[in-house]
């Protein structure tokens, strides 16, 4: 069995919200197929975010804004998370139901800022950026191939957003990505 423990707390205005999240998953039991896992391998996540936002309220009730989040998510080597599994971190299996494990403790630090401006009462442009800084994404013994290919087991990647929506209505948009 697994265990969760979360929390988070907020706080709430007309023009600026920030909250603060902690989560800590926890593994029954050692993964002894993971030389390096602990006795009770747990996932734990810790979250800021906050946004601001100013002007007017648009036709349809939203309003130009500012927004950042910060996250840091450790997890250690031998975790063992329920369900699906094909993200690079764990090992790759398609079956529902499956289980998927870390071969190596990881760990994601990411950052993200963007801001959406309303031009019209209708028009709303967004940008956003993030930046997700890995560590031991990939086992080099359990996963050597793809460490090769990917030119070692860290590293770092980042996006860019940029959409333009149009709002024909509080139901309905089309937008431009």
């Amino acid at each position: 069995a697994e265990t969760m423990n979360s929390v988070a707390v907020g706080y709430v205005s007309d023009d600026v919200n920030v909250t603060v999240g902690y989560q800590k998953e926890t593994n029954a039991v050692k993964n002894t197929a993971v030389a390096n896992s602990s006795a009770n391998p747990t996932h734990t996540g810790i979250g800021v975010g906050a946004n601001y936002q100013y002007g007017d309220k648009a036709e349809f009730g939203g309003r130009n804004a500012v927004y950042a989040y910060y996250l840091d998510s450790k997890f250690d080597a031998g975790f063992t998370r329920l369900g699906l599994g094909t993200n690079s971190e764990f090992k790759f299996t398609n079956a529902v139901g499956s289980t998927s494990t870390l071969y190596a403790a990881r760990e994601d630090k990411v950052l993200s800022v963007s801001t959406n401006y309303y031009v019209t009462p209708r028009t709303n442009l967004i940008v956003g950026y993030y930046h997700d800084n890995a560590s031991n994404v990939l086992d080099p013994t359990k996963q050597a191939a793809a460490v090769t290919a990917a030119g070692g087991t860290s590293g770092s990647r980042n996006g860019l957003l940029a959409v333009a929506d149009y709002y024909f209505s509080k139901n309905t948009a089309t937008y431009v990505m």
